[in-house]
């Protein structure tokens, strides 16, 4: 997930923003190895991914597939986030927060999906391969969490959840803390600083060891 204002980081795209070498929207991606396809999120505020990304008008993946045509412009490039098992983009034109762009994703899949946003560089692909793992076993809802307590932003939500979310959407109740409590997900515990996100050039210098954070 990459849609929001990013407001508090003055406007600065963060899946873009490097951390040990890497893009914020790289180490998803490589968190997300496992996964068959990847998509990524977007909405109104980010749509200056135009102006961050190359012109792949021929780019084999967007082409394929006819609903992201018009996306042509903000495909990525390879030295900036290009990983092999982008599959597009989705577009969220509610722009309601996290819940749009699950919801947006989960209409558009019409499938089971995992999703991690990309302010959060800390999840790697050992801890999303422990929700596939559980998925796998028990085909249930489940959230990377501490002391029991799921986050709703990092995890697999079921095609089944989608009633739940367009009803909350429907009451314009945009919290996606609320949903968790109506799908009673399973959770898969991980230490406290794996699931802290980057919101401002504070967090940058606390959290991503005074580094300074580039574009």
């Amino acid at each position: 997930m990459a849609g929001g204002k990013s407001s508090r980081m003055n406007g600065v795209n963060k899946g873009l923003i490097r951390y040990e070498g890497k893009t914020f929207m790289e180490r998803a991606a490589i968190a997300l190895a496992d996964c068959d396809r990847v998509y990524v999120s977007v909405n109104n505020y980010n749509l200056d991914y135009k102006t961050d990304f190359y012109d792949y008008a021929n780019n084999q993946a967007i082409n394929q597939n006819k609903k992201f045509k018009k996306f042509k412009k903000f495909v990525e490039t390879p030295d900036k986030f290009f990983f092999e098992n982008f599959s597009g983009f989705i577009y969220d034109k509610k722009n309601i927060g996290p819940l749009g762009g699950i919801s947006a994703a989960l209409n558009f899949l019409d499938d089971d999906a995992l999703f991690i946003p990309c302010d959060m560089p800390f999840i790697t692909r050992e801890y999303t391969a422990k929700l596939i793992c559980d998925y796998n076993e028990n085909r249930q809802p489940v959230f990377l969490g501490e002391n029991g307590e799921p986050n709703p932003l990092a995890g697999i939500y079921v095609a089944a959840c989608l009633p739940v979310i367009r009803k909350a959407v429907s009451e314009k109740n945009y919290k996606v803390s609320s949903i968790l409590k109506r799908i009673e997900p399973r959770v898969v515990s991980v230490p406290a600083n794996i699931l802290r996100n980057i919101n401002t050039p504070e967090d940058i210098r606390s959290f991503l060891n005074n580094q300074k954070f580039s574009q």
